[in-house]
């Protein structure tokens, strides 16, 4: 099932009414990706659900509408018919769920399929038409790319308030993280939507990170971000390309003042005897937003399996601009 959607056009619309949005690049940068889009009926196939992968994706719905793109979430059922398929953006992660690779792999060999900026640890197997990449490492991989800005890079948000805190460190717990088990957790593992994401990258005044998402969503509220390295080379490549330009700190290691619980920005000083696991709850606990809800489900949420994803996946892209909408009204 193909459902159209357009949560971007009334996520703008409102939160503009609410106050003034800011993004870290224009449209204009985004041009040569969305333009040639423009007179088709384009197919948009979503990546796996994941709170990063969600929060590209509202940057990519978002410039959807800003370009005056006319697509539709493409669920690879076979009920639509498209002029060309746009994949997501984001990270190394697959391109879609492995039930509709074979599916994926059949359209593109007869429908003109654009890649939007992502990283490559190996080439698509697919026909590409246009592939767009952001960062140098993985046009290495992919030569045959542009280079081309992270799309999370226009998202439009509101400027978040004050800090709750004065350090918050956020770092990998799969196996591309060369910090994993230190810090106060995985932004992956402790968000379920686009909005916690968000609300998580402004929770502290300054962001310590080695995921991109984070740390891009960080630089978007106006936070301090210091980005670490990941185990490949995409971290350092995308800094050097697009973030130090914008104000985004580079380590090669992790400070272990950062190790500690999170601090409250009034309070920078101190840890808690009971480690960090406690501490993180314990401050979680405190956040009015209620993320503490999501640390008590994450490893819940990790376990369960989508089993009828076209209906779940279309359900949260249609639930996107609410939950962001009303992040940005309880600001």
């Amino acid at each position: 099932m193909s459902v159209a959607v357009r949560p971007s056009v009334e996520f703008s619309d409102r939160a503009s009414s609410v106050q003034a949005l800011m993004r870290i690049l224009t449209p204009d940068y985004f041009e040569p990706i969305f333009e040639p889009l423009l007179g088709l009926r384009v197919g948009y196939v979503p990546a796996p659900p994941r709170a990063g992968h969600l929060l590209v994706e509202l940057a990519a719905l978002q410039l959807f509408a800003h370009f005056g793109v006319d697509y539709y979430v493409e669920t690879l059922s076979g009920d639509e018919v498209s002029d060309a398929l746009v994949l997501a953006g984001g990270d190394v992660a697959p391109l879609c769920e492995p039930d509709d690779a074979g599916r994926l792999g059949l359209l593109s060999a007869s429908v003109p399929v654009t890649l939007l900026p992502r990283s490559c640890a190996q080439p698509p197997r697919l026909r590409l038409r246009r592939a767009f990449v952001r960062d140098d490492a993985s046009l290495a991989v992919l030569p045959s790319a542009a280079l081309a800005p992270d799309l999370l890079l226009g998202l439009d948000i509101a400027a978040a308030g004050p800090a709750r805190h004065a350090e918050g460190v956020w770092l990998r717990g799969d196996e591309d993280g060369r910090f994993a088990g230190q810090g106060h957790g995985d932004p992956e593992r402790l968000c379920a939507t686009a909005a916690d994401y968000l609300r998580l990258a402004a929770s502290s005044a300054h962001v310590v990170t080695d995921r991109v998402e984070c740390a891009i969503a960080a630089l978007a509220q106006g936070r301090e971000v210091t980005l670490l390295p990941s185990v490949s080379a995409v971290n350092r490549s995308i800094y050097e390309r697009w973030l130090e330009p914008r104000g985004c700190r580079w380590r090669e290691s992790l400070d272990p003042a950062w190790g500690s619980a999170p601090t409250d920005a009034a309070s920078p000083a101190g840890g808690d005897p009971a480690g960090p696991s406690h501490a993180l709850e314990r401050v979680l606990a405190r956040w009015e937003d209620g993320v503490a809800a999501l640390v008590a489900n994450a490893e819940a949420r990790e376990r369960s399996h989508r089993e009828t994803r076209s209906e779940e996946h279309t359900s949260e892209l249609q639930s996107l601009a609410y939950l962001v909408c009303r992040l940005l009204l309880e600001k």
